[in-house]
């Protein structure tokens, strides 16, 4: 009863705990909710390191299983809870830029109550090819520039200086 009622929270990390813990336990979890929980950029952030922490990321969407849904829900977390405390309303990757740490994604994003509702850059990252996806890149974050003000390269060597 308690999990039922966690499943219903406004919090994502909640949400996901409480998948998390019924997966752990062995109780069903429909596939859906899973699907829905990681449409969401910020949930899919919060159900990734939840499914981590019990070894279950098989169970995870294979949809968003990829670098760029994960890059996506790092910064749309990051923004949510470092920055403005705002989630976007839309997120999307612009590119990647390859450094020796790893790989940037560079994104734009935008909400209405930020800069007016225009695109602004981020970057989440870096991923390491030969170790596994996260969502927790160290580099992650937003300067809040316009995205059309740079290029991805820009964009990235901002946050990440060679």
């Amino acid at each position: 009863v308690v999990l039922d009622e966690a499943l219903r929270a406004p919090d994502p990390g909640i949400r996901a705990r409480a998948l998390a813990s019924r997966l752990g336990r062995g109780d069903p979890v429909h596939p859906a909710q899973l699907e829905s929980m990681a449409a969401a950029p910020v949930d899919r952030a919060e159900l990734w390191e939840a499914l981590e922490r019990i070894g279950r990321l098989e169970a995870f969407p294979a949809r968003q299983r990829n670098r760029t849904a994960l890059a996506e829900a790092d910064l749309a977390r990051w923004l949510a809870s470092s920055a403005g405390g705002f989630a976007p309303e839309t997120i999307e990757a612009l590119g990647e830029v390859v450094r020796s740490e790893g790989v940037l994604v560079v994104l734009r994003f935008r909400h209405p109550s930020v800069r007016e509702g225009q695109w602004l850059a981020g970057v989440a990252g870096p991923f390491r090819p030969g170790v596994p996806l996260g969502v927790r890149g160290k580099w992650t974050g937003s300067l809040f520039d316009l995205a059309a003000s740079a290029t991805i390269e820009e964009h990235a060597r901002a946050h990440a200086p060679r």
